[in-house]
């Protein structure tokens, strides 16, 4: 009985290392998207305030002046140049956290598959 609830165990790790894995990869994957195309992947409210001075300026502190328009582009279009840059750093740091979520994964998987196939010869 209890080498079956062991093989039972090291199988369930096994399911749940794979179904890990298989999100990791997918966000992975996004990761890759992210960090080649940045402007792509940025929200959508963040990508449209960068389009125009206007959307710019559009939740402009009252109580700050309010550049000539060669300021205000050059700061709206440096704004944008901080955002992609951002965008593209936090996938990359994202993809390393899941590089190490699915090599955690390959290890518990293959460590509960021998186990598992160790309770299949005992029993």
């Amino acid at each position: 009985m209890s080498t079956n609830l062991l093989r039972i165990y090291a199988l369930a790790v096994c399911f749940v290392s794979v179904i890990v894995f298989s999100v990791s990869t997918g966000i992975g994957l996004y990761d890759v998207v992210q960090i080649n195309l940045p402007e792509t992947t940025l929200i959508g409210w963040q990508y449209e305030r960068y389009q125009s001075n206007d959307n710019f300026t559009r939740d402009w502190p009252r109580e700050r002046a309010m550049p000539d328009d060669d300021a205000l582009t050059r700061l709206r279009q440096e704004s944008y140049r901080i955002a992609i840059a951002g965008e593209a750093r936090d996938a990359k740091q994202s993809l390393i956290q899941q590089a190490i979520i699915m090599l955690i994964m390959v290890a518990l998987f293959f460590i509960h598959w021998k186990l598992s196939g160790k309770t299949r010869e005992a029993g």
